[in-house]
């Protein structure tokens, strides 16, 4: 550890995140929460590897670093013991010293009884004494994925020499899964009314852009997620093909997504331009048939034996 005390450290962080804020184009207080939320990841990992599993937003950032800024960390606990258990494990891991002079105290818990059990976990971060603000993570237990966790290193928001732990390797949930949650919650209703989750859309867009899909695995993940939030009661049905839930509002919420999301400012801003890469992607995925494999260069899906 190259700095002596929580001062030195700070004094280089914040420098080195309005430096980065500046060549990114982007808030540098995003990038300090973004480093906050990776030191306590990098303490989840260390303490468990095996006992967790990265989702949510803060998993496409750690693939792709111009994808949509997310404030939380959304963590599956692979151990079936339930929420309890999670929340014990995740104290502990907290607790870890990384010798980077940061402390995550825990504040409380909230749960959180939707379509599946989850809870909310909030930490207050301390620099030696002086306090560096919050963070929460949502931990949900009693899933599976379909498809094989990825591993990768967590690489920090900006370069900062931090040790031995800068950048633990992590797992984080696979994308087929990830493809099939936000198309699930897409296509949900509450009371009624037409889903609101834009951002959902916005990450689709990205992953449609950057990764390869097995379809095989996504079909499946797809239609058993909708199977499992059917039988939480939640009000779900897929269209026959994709379609936006409620125009208005999903495009004046796709801009303002779009903007704290640095890889589709410019190629991607506005719902209409991302309409027909969502058709190539979702439309296959409705229906009964397993598409073969998603080519992000051709925006579309190919056949297996094309490739």
């Amino acid at each position: 550890m190259p700095y002596s005390n929580p001062k030195a450290l700070q004094s280089a962080l914040n420098a080195r995140a309005r430096s980065a804020a500046r060549e990114q184009g982007i808030p540098a207080s995003q990038l300090v929460n973004r480093f906050l939320l990776a030191r306590l990841m990098a303490r989840v990992f260390v303490h468990d590897p095996q006992g967790w599993v990265l989702k949510g937003g803060q998993a496409l950032l750690v693939r792709w670093p111009d994808a949509r800024y997310s404030r939380d960390v959304d963590l599956y606990r692979t151990h079936d013991n339930g929420l309890d258990d999670a929340v014990r494990a995740l104290r502990e891991a907290a607790r870890v010293d990384l010798d980077d002079f940061l402390r995550f105290e825990f504040r409380d818990v909230e749960r959180q009884w939707e379509e599946a059990a989850t809870c909310r976990t909030r930490f207050d971060v301390y620099s030696g004494t002086k306090s560096s603000g919050a963070v929460a993570v949502d931990i949900v237990a009693n899933l599976r994925p379909q498809g094989e966790p990825y591993r990768s290193q967590l690489e920090l928001p900006f370069v900062i020499d931090l040790g031995d732990h800068s950048a633990p390797e992590i797992r984080m949930w696979p994308l087929e899964d990830h493809v099939a949650d936000k198309i699930a919650a897409m296509y949900e209703r509450h009371r009624g009314y037409p889903s609101s989750r834009v951002k959902d859309l916005v990450d689709l867009v990205l992953v449609a852009l950057r990764a390869e899909l097995d379809g095989a695995t996504t079909h499946a993940a797809l239609h058993a997620e909708v199977d499992r939030r059917r039988a939480a009661d939640v009000d779900i049905t897929l269209p026959p093909q994709f379609e936006i839930p409620e125009r208005a509002s999903w495009a004046s919420g796709y801009q303002a997504a779009v903007r704290s999301t640095p890889a589709l400012t410019k190629q991607y801003p506005t719902l209409q331009d991302c309409e027909p890469l969502m058709a190539e992607l979702v439309t296959p995925l409705l229906g009964p048939r397993a598409p073969g494999r998603w080519n992000p260069d051709e925006g579309r899906w190919t056949e297996l034996d094309d490739r």
